[in-house]
Parts: structure tokens; sequence; C-alpha cells
């Protein structure tokens, strides 16, 4: 019912609000793209798996294609308005992000939230509470950096050709004398909010970095997962999906490897498309839940992280430890930046997919890399999540002072 009030609202406002070239508003205002692709992205949710009272269970409706058929000309519209593109860098956009510049060069953000003002009453702890940690007495300014990625997260990018791998994942740093530590395998922030990419520095909490609501890579692959869902991985679905690859493997294209034309195989290669592509920016839990796919995954991720800890499979070669120096911070670019590290074997590539040395190199100083992700660790893993239940939050004990009428539900 919500949904369905939802996208009947979101239909009569994009007859209403200009397309953003028209009106020349900035990407944290309202305009016909940003209607029609959160229109899609909630389409795609009400015709997705979601968990049912009934039943007690993830389940779609069996009318599900009208909506996947909502998405894809929401999408296919904003994609034939020739409005938007992808920015070529995709560490642009997120330093955009951290300067205030509306939608970047390419309109690539197409729906951002505004943090403006430098202040609590106006701002968030964007790039504060979440993104890579610095030490309070480094030049840029402290960052507390509380949030951590999934170890096997790192690996699931190729080892050399992705340019997403280092933006989406900080494994660095900053301490007081303005150097790279790197950090355990385990200890890893989330990489797309960096405080020193703002001008803001000293121990302000309140950054001016604005939040990341939709990009046109969204756009492209909601629309190649919708044109799958209806007709099957059409050329169109193809090229929309291989966009948004060849972006992360720019001056590597040869190495982004070939797309699925099976829908299975397309549908699959989506998943892991978003998985990549998104990191850190809120979306792949309700993707994997509309996927009917939250548990599957979340045990999929704990059978790796052992094959981690044991040094198994595609971990076979994960080093135990890695050796580095202490390098100043570049602050130029996100390669530049990993390159300039001092590892004993010289590259990202050599020292994070190769064994280690037996001993600590003369002079290097010894991190724990997949010796970090120990059964400690492994037991900690999404321990509170319970199938057709955990889809779901409690509603808040505060909530039913104001409505009295509301009980507990869903096994709460």
């Amino acid at each position: 019912m919500i949904y369905d009030m939802l996208l009947e609202d979101l239909e009569l406002a994009s007859e209403l609000v200009p397309w953003q070239s028209e009106s020349g508003d900035p990407s944290t205002r309202i305009t016909k793209s940003a209607v029609k692709g959160l229109r899609a992205r909630i389409a795609l949710a009400r015709g997705g798996y979601a968990l049912r009272r009934d039943s007690r269970k993830l389940e779609r409706r069996a009318n599900y294609k009208d909506f996947y058929q909502i998405a894809r000309q929401e999408t296919l519209d904003i994609i034939q308005s020739g409005k938007h593109s992808l920015n070529p860098s995709f560490e642009q956009v997120f330093k955009d992000l951290h300067t205030g510049v509306s939608g970047g060069a390419t309109k690539e953000m197409i729906f951002e939230v505004g943090a403006f003002g430098g202040n609590s009453k106006t701002d968030s702890k964007l790039g504060y509470s979440n993104g890579l940690r610095i030490d309070k007495s480094s030049t840029f300014g402290q960052a507390n950096g509380q949030l951590e990625a999934i170890p096997t997260y790192f690996y699931e990018f190729d080892s050399i050709a992705d340019v997403r791998r280092d933006v989406t994942l900080a494994y660095f740093q900053i301490d007081k004398d303005d150097k790279k530590e790197l950090t355990r395998l385990t200890g890893m922030r989330d990489g797309k909010f960096r405080k020193y990419w703002t001008s803001i520095d000293g121990t302000a909490q309140n950054l001016g970095v604005n939040w990341p609501i939709l990009r046109y890579a969204d756009v492209l692959l909601m629309f190649a997962e919708a044109e799958n869902e209806l007709k099957g991985p059409t050329p169109q679905a193809i090229d929309a999906f291989e966009q948004v690859r060849r972006r992360a493997f720019a001056g590597n294209v040869d190495k982004m490897g070939t797309t699925p034309t099976d829908k299975e195989g397309f549908f699959n290669a989506i998943v892991h498309e978003r998985l990549l592509e998104f990191g850190g920016e809120g979306i792949r839990k309700y993707d994997l839940i509309r996927w009917n796919l939250l548990a599957s995954k979340i045990a999929e991720t704990r059978t790796q992280l052992n094959a981690l800890k044991n040094g198994e499979g595609r971990y076979a070669n994960v080093p135990k430890y890695v050796f580095y120096n202490l390098t100043p911070v570049v602050n130029t670019t996100v390669p530049a930046e990993i390159k300039s590290f001092d590892f004993v074997k010289g590259s990202v590539a050599n020292e994070m997919y190769t064994p280690a040395p037996a001993t600590t190199p003369t002079g290097y100083t010894r991190v724990n890399w997949a010796a970090a992700v120990d059964a400690a660790y492994i037991e900690t893993f999404a321990v509170a999540f319970k199938e057709n239940h955990s889809e779901l939050f409690p509603i808040y004990n505060a909530v039913f002072g104001t409505n009295p009428n509301l009980t507990q539900d869903y096994g709460y």
C-alpha cells in the first residue's frame, strides 16, 4: 500500500518537475531525473521479495513484473534523455561530494543530500564517523572512522585493474605526523568519504560532505536488471552494464572479462557488480533483501571468511602478514596515494596477493593481514541475524508512547 502510493505520487511529480538542465537546480534539489530514478528504485523494491506478515517468509507477489516494467521505463527515460553520463573518474565522483561540486561535470550524481553549514544544526558527521581514521594531532584533523569493511570484500575486486577497490576501501589510516599507517585486514574503513578531501581541519566533526542518494551508475544497472528480468540480457541491457564496468576498468578494459549472455548468469553479474560499485553507499542490504539473497550471502560470506582464515581456495596465496614502512600522505589521487606506499614487495598486487616472507624484513613493520581473520572475528560476523525475521527491525519502543494501538510484530 505505501509503496503503491509512493509510486503514484512520484509518477505525478515526474510530470511537474523539470529536468536539471532546464531548471539549473543543483543535484541537492529534486529534478525529473531524481524522481524517475527514485521511482525505479522503489518499483524494484515493490516488485522484489519482502518479509510478509501472513507467511512470515520473504516472498514476492505474482504481479512483480509489472513493477520491473516501471523500473525499466523510468531508467530508460533517464538514459534516453542524454542529460547524464558516467564521470570518467570513479574517484572524482566522491571527491566532488567533499567540495560542493553539484552533480559533477557529467551530472553522474543525480540526487545527493546537501550537508552545508559546517555545524551540528545543518550538517552530518559524514567523513568523520565513517571514512578513514585520522589522528587528532594530524594537520588534517581528527576523524574517527568507526565503520569497518568485511575482509573478504577486498578480494572481490580484480587484483590489478579495478580502480574502485582503492577508492572504496581505506586500508590505511593517518598518524599524527601525516604518514600512512597500514591497517590490519579486519580494520579497513570505507574510503569514499575522507576528511582530507575537504578543506576542514582541526577538531571539526561536521565536514560539509554530501551524501550520495542516486547516481547514473545506479540508473544503468537498474535498467540492465529490469530489462534482463523482462526480456533477458538484450544488447541494451548488456551495454548499460558494460558502461559501468568499463569505467571501473579504465585503462585495462581487456581485463574486465566477458559479460554473460544468459538470463541467470547476467543477473548474477549484476548482483556482483552492484557489490563492487556501491560499497559504503548504504544500498547493499536492501538489494539483497529484494533479491531474497540476504541470508544466503551472509552464509556465503561466513564460508569465505573461514576459507580466508585457513588459506584455502581463492585465498590460498593471501599472505598472513604484510610488511610496510610509514610514508607521507600524498593526497593527490588515490592511485598515487597507494603507489607511494613502501611495501617490501613493492606494490599492493605483490604484497596482498602473494605469500609473505617467513620473517620480518629489516626496516619494515609487520601487520596482520589474513592472520587478523581468526575464529573469534568470524564468530562476531552477523551473529544476530535470523532469516525471515531480521530483514525488518522492531518498532522503536518510544513509538508506542505516541500510538498505544500499535503492537510489536514479526516475532520481536
